[in-house]
Formats: C-alpha cells, sequence, structure tokens
C-alpha cells in the first residue's frame, strides 16, 4: 500500500498530535505466527522503543507484540536526483543541501551512492561508506535541459548487485515530467520490481512535475510518495525519509484471526503517537471435522431390522424407460447394431468398385444360409431396390456416394447409417428415455448425410484443383505423339486423387467395353466440375470432326485457369460471411452448454413445460432456415 505525505514549507507548516507509521510488509505464510516491518516517524528518531511501546490490534483485540530493531549492516542507499534545467536556482541549493543532510542522517558503514539525471542518467558516485566522497558528489552536482526521468529509474536500480533484500533503498527527487527517456514506465516500473527496493520518490512541486507517473510508480512498487510544495520543504522531506529508512523494526505477534482482516499498529512513546492500519489477507480457517455419532446399540439395531423398508401397500410407479425390460432392449439393439457395423465394416472393404462390379461377382447371391449376415445382406438388397428403384448406377445415393469417393454400395450405406442411428437411439433411450432417443437417432443420420455431402464437396474441389494439371499432362502427352486413351492412362498413373482415381475408372471401363464418351460423361457427373465437361464435350467434338486436340485442351486450359482464379478470388471474398454464418450457427449452442453447466436449473423450463417444448422447436427451425439462407447467400454461382 503505498503512503502519500505531503511536506509544506516552515511559513505553512502544521502540527499534528499523530504521526504516520509505515507498514513495510506482512509476512503471513506461518500464520498464526506474523511478522511485520514498520518504520517509524522522525519525531521517534533516537528515541529505544521496545516491546511494550508498539500495540497490534485485530478486529479491536490487542495481540501480545514481540519488537526487534533492525540492524542497518549490508544497507545500500541510491540517492536518484534530478538535474535537469528546471532545478535550476533555488530548487537544486535546497536539493544539495537536503541531500547533504540525509547523508547525514545515515548511520555509520551504510553504502551510499549518487546518480543523476538529466539528458541522460549520470553515475556521479558508485557505492561507498565514505561520506566525504559521496558530499563532493552532491556538491558538484551540474545541471542539464531535459528530464530522463526513466532513464534514471533504470540506472538506479542497475547499482544494486548481490542477493535481493529489503535492505535496498532507491530514493529519488524529481520536479518535473519524464521528456527525454529511452525507457517507457512500464519498463522503469519492472526496472524496480526486478531489483526488489524499497522505493521513494520525492516530488518537488512545478510547473512540469508529473504527479501521475510518480503515482503510479510508487503504486507498483509500494512504495512512499512524498510532496514538497517549496524547495525550504525538502531538509524536512529527506528528514522523514532517512529516519524511515534507518529507523525500522520487526514486529511478531500470534494471530488469532482467518481471511481478511484490518491490523492496526500503533507506536506510543515519551508522549509521540504514531499509528497506521492494513489490510491483511490471512489463510483460510481450517475445515471443521464433524465428529462421528455414536454406533448404534445391539437393541437398537435389532429393533431397525425388524421394521420393514417398505410399508404393506406401498406401490412404486416407474417409467416404462426406467423398467428392467427397457434395459434389456437397449442392450439387444446397442448389440444389433454394433454386429451389423462389424459386417459391413468388412462387407465396405471388399467391395472397391461397385459400379462395375457385376452381378455375378455381387456377395448377395453367396450366403443362403439364415445367419445375421444373410438377414443384413437382405436388408442391403431390399435398401438398395427402394432407393434406386431397380438401376443401382442411376439412384441419387449412388452419385452422391460415387462423388465422395465412398466404395460401398447404396444398400451397404443405408444399412450402416440406420445401425449407427440405432446404437444411438439404444443408449439414449437407457439413459434418457424414448423423446431423446427419437430425437438423437434422427440427428445421427441427418449428421451421416451432411458428412458425405461435405466429402463430396471437398472431392469436387479437390479435382477442381487438379484439372489445370490433368489438361496440360494430357495436352503435353498428346503432342508427344500419345494418343488420348494413352494420355488418360498417363494422367492415372501420374496424377494423385481424385483425379488419378478418376481416370484410372475410365480405363477400366473403356477396357470392359463401355464407350470412351460415356464413361467420360459419367466421370464429369461424378466429379460435378462444369469446367470438366467442356472437356469431355471438346474431346467428343474432336472425336466427330477431327483437328488438334492439343490446341483444344490448351485453350480449355487457359479458360479454366481463369475460371479458377475468379473461384478462390470469390471464395475468399466471401470467407467472412462464411465464418459469420458458421458462428452465428454455433453460438446458441455454446452459450446453451455455458448457462446449462452454470446454471442447470435455468434453461429447465424449455424442456418440462409446453410452451417450452414449442418454442424450442419452433427455434431449431428458425436456426435450421438461417443456415440454409446463410449459405444460400454465400454459395456464388458463375
Amino acid at each position: 500500500m503505498m503512503m502519500v505525505i505531503t511536506v509544506m514549507g516552515p511559513a505553512s507548516a502544521q502540527e499534528s498530535d499523530t504521526l504516520q507509521l509505515r507498514i513495510e510488509g506482512i509476512d503471513t505464510a506461518n500464520h498464526p505466527d506474523i511478522t511485520m516491518v514498520v518504520s517509524v516517524p522522525p519525531e521517534m528518531i533516537g528515541k529505544s522503543l521496545t516491546s511494550e511501546d508498539f500495540a497490534v490490534t485485530e478486529d479491536g483485540e490487542i495481540r501480545p507484540t514481540i519488537a526487534t530493531p533492525i540492524p542497518t549492516d549490508g544497507l545500500q542507499v541510491v540517492l536518484l536526483l534530478d538535474a535537469s534545467g528546471s532545478m535550476g536556482g533555488r530548487p537544486i541549493v535546497a536539493a544539495k543541501e537536503a541531500a547533504l543532510g540525509f547523508l547525514d542522517a545515515m548511520p555509520d558503514g551504510v553504502e551510499v551512492a549518487v546518480v543523476s539525471f538529466a539528458d541522460k542518467p549520470i553515475v556521479l558516485s558508485a557505492f561507498t561508506t565514505d561520506e566525504g566522497v559521496t558530499a563532493v558528489a552532491i556538491s558538484d552536482l551540474r545541471l542539464g535541459k531535459n528530464t530522463a526521468l526513466y532513464d534514471g529509474l533504470a540506472a538506479g536500480a542497475a547499482m544494486f548487485v548481490g542477493e535481493d533484500g529489503a535492505q535496498r533503498t532507491l530514493v529519488l527527487l524529481s520536479d518535473g515530467g519524464d521528456t527525454a527517456s529511452e525507457t517507457s514506465l512500464e519498463e522503469a516500473i519492472i526496472s524496480l520490481l526486478d531489483a526488489d527496493v524499497n522505493f521513494f520518490a520525492v516530488e518537488l512541486q512545478s510547473p512540469e512535475y508529473d504527479s501521475e507517473a510518480l503515482t503510479r510508480l510508487g503504486v507498483a512498487s509500494d512504495g512512499v510518495l512524498v510532496s514538497a510544495e517549496d524547495p525550504e520543504a525538502l531538509t524536512a522531506v529527506f528528514a522523514e525519509v532517512a529516519s524511515q529508512i534507518v529507523n525500522r523494526y520487526e514486529l511478531r505477534y500470534e494471530s488469532a484471526a482467518y481471511g481478511a482482516n484490518t491490523v492496526a499498529v500503533k507506536a506510543e512513546v515519551d508522549g509521540a503517537t504514531a499509528v497506521a492500519n492494513e489490510e491483511v489477507l490471512y489463510p483460510a480457517p481450517p475445515p471443521v471435522v464433524a465428529e462421528p455419532e455414536p454406533s448404534p446399540t445391539v437393541a437398537v439395531a435389532e429393533e431397525a431390522i425388524a421394521v420393514p423398508a417398505l410399508r404393506s401397500g406401498t406401490i412404486v410407479v416407474l417409467n416404462w424407460w426406467e423398467s428392467t425390460a427397457a434395459f434389456w432392449l437397449g442392450v439387444a439393439l446397442v448389440f444389433l447394431g454394433l454386429a451389423s457395423l462389424l459386417i459391413f465394416t468388412g462387407v465396405g472393404q471388399r467391395s472397391k468398385d461397385p459400379a462395375i462390379q457385376t452381378e455375378k461377382e455381387s456377395r448377395f447371391g453367396k450366403s443362403k444360409g439364415r445367419t445375421l449376415s444373410s438377414v443384413t445382406q437382405q436388408a442391403t438388397m431390399f435398401a438398395e431396390r427402394t432407393v434406386n428403384r431397380g438401376d443401382s448406377s442411376a439412384g441419387p445415393v449412388t452419385r452422391l456416394l460415387e462423388s465422395a469417393g465412398i466404395q460401398l454400395r447404396p444398400g451397404e450405406m443405408i444399412v450402416m447409417s440406420l445401425a449407427v442411428a440405432l446404437v444411438v437411439m439404444a443408449v439414449s433411450l437407457v439413459l434418457w428415455g424414448p423423446a431423446w432417443a427419437l430425437l438423437l437417432g434422427v440427428l445421427t443420420l441427418i449428421l451421416i448425410r451432411a458428412w458425405i455431402g461435405q466429402k463430396a464437396k471437398r472431392r469436387e474441389r479437390a479435382f477442381a484443383d487438379q484439372l489445370v494439371d490433368v489438361l496440360q499432362l494430357m495436352s503435353g502427352s498428346i503432342r508427344s505423339g500419345f494418343g488420348l486413351m494413352q494420355a488418360m492412362n498417363t494422367v492415372a498413373q501420374e496424377v494423385s486423387a481424385p483425379a488419378g482415381e478418376e481416370f484410372q475408372r475410365v480405363k477400366i471401363e473403356t477396357q470392359l467395353g463401355r464407350d470412351t464418351n460415356d464413361a467420360l460423361t459419367a466421370m464429369a457427373a461424378r466429379v460435378g466440375n462444369e469446367d470438366f465437361k467442356w472437356v469431355v464435350e471438346a474431346i467428343e467434338i474432336h472425336r466427330e470432326v477431327g483437328g488438334d486436340l492439343a490446341d483444344i485442351l490448351d485453350s480449355v486450359m487457359d479458360t479454366v485457369r481463369d475460371r479458377n482464379r475468379v473461384r478462390r478470388q470469390i471464395r475468399s471474398l466471401s470467407a467472412e460471411g462464411r465464418v459469420s454464418g458458421l458462428v452465428l450457427a454455433i453460438l446458441p449452442f455454446g452459450i446453451a452448454a455455458a448457462m446449462a453447466v452454470m446454471n442447470p436449473g435455468y434453461l429447465s423450463p424449455l424442456f418440462t413445460t409446453q410452451i417450452g417444448r414449442m418454442l424450442t422447436a419452433f427455434g431449431l427451425v428458425l436456426m435450421f432456415v438461417g443456415v440454409i439462407w446463410m449459405q444460400r447467400v454465400t454459395s456464388l454461382k458463375y
């Protein structure tokens, strides 16, 4: 806690009956044994204070105190004096007189150094116990122009060497704000804290002084700010500072308090009284351990056993999903779902190219037994016929899976998605009930569909990024003498997925007898790239009318390159809108989750009341509409 003292000149001096003690620190680490360091005012200099002269009060109760004077052995003091142009005339003369008086007040053996600052800091005298050397340095002080206050503080703090300790003191005299320092105020504060010094700032009031900066220095370093209204008050100010440096006492007492407390200290000797107050944070009180209740007697225990736990006729009503039947149903559904997942994991690994796998090679005709695998295969066939309506190559699910690069048949994907949803519903049914089971099951299917769609979009963007390189490779291959099929084979071997995979599939389909134009058209539909459709049309026209295919591919490549540049620019310009839409979509759920953690019962009316459930459903619908709207706004067609 910073102490602020104002000292006036002789003409306006006022005396007060109560003096000011300074509490330099309170050590509560060994609570309840407390150690406090205080410094007494100048009026008590030369008076030998004992333990009986001090009183420490906690919550109005006086604590027995042991007071010990702190010796000045090892004390180091840096006098940091302002030598700027504003100190010219009477201020610098009074400052030298006050500094010499301060020097006389220091006991023998105290090391004193003198540093001045104007345009830059100057060390006038290093640490020495020779009072004569220090006095000459003070007397020879010369004035400059500017005020490098913060540089001077950093230089003064750097004078201290050796081990850190409370015996380090820096006394600053300044009449103006900083005008020339390379060091900032924050860096000056850090240098004081790193040096671990007792800081005293003497502020000579003038038109140029910066009280705010000195106050921040004092507060940050827990120092003392002494303000002098005129140069004649400097002698009294330095005497006040000297007394607080050399008249320090260590007070030890046993505390009876815990937590936040106010400690009052009073020193009284020969009719002079000095007081101080400090807010202290003691450790928290120890936890209260409840005494165990006495064990019941054998007779009481026997009597308690004789009382039935449930009176005759009492009926306990359980919801259906809390019953044992619901639990075992959930276990069965989990087993069925996991078994389906395991089976179809193997199915997906064996089905590498479902579009060209013949019906003869399909595994649906291999299993004849009434096993779990046979049941799942029949379910897969039914799902595939339903979604594709008999044409396994033209259904929407087939096209979506092929665009996403997922090597599963539509029926397999549908049954696997239902199996995952079934597991989620079973776990939700056991834990939270049928309503949550239905909601999470539907949400699982929606998330799986969204994941497939996102995977397809990423694959489409990757193909679009590869298209220019693919066309350049094909054009170069054709110019070197290769035919179209050889050029596509080169792309299949040299280019990574997805372009390499798609051209490899075109190659295989062509080798199996499919027309090249049909294979390329199907590929264009799978990759969903408008630019590649132009490439397919150009190849088809070339096959009909002839011409230089390499030149045609170069022309298309230039157009695709320009479109890609525009596409990337549009994507960059719309990035902020997409991120904003994502944040707006996630934010309500994030806030709801945080509120549910901090105050679990706050949102319960939204799920336990009819109007709450209606508002929740309405809000979710609006959220869905908003997400779709933001997606439409930020998805530009060109």
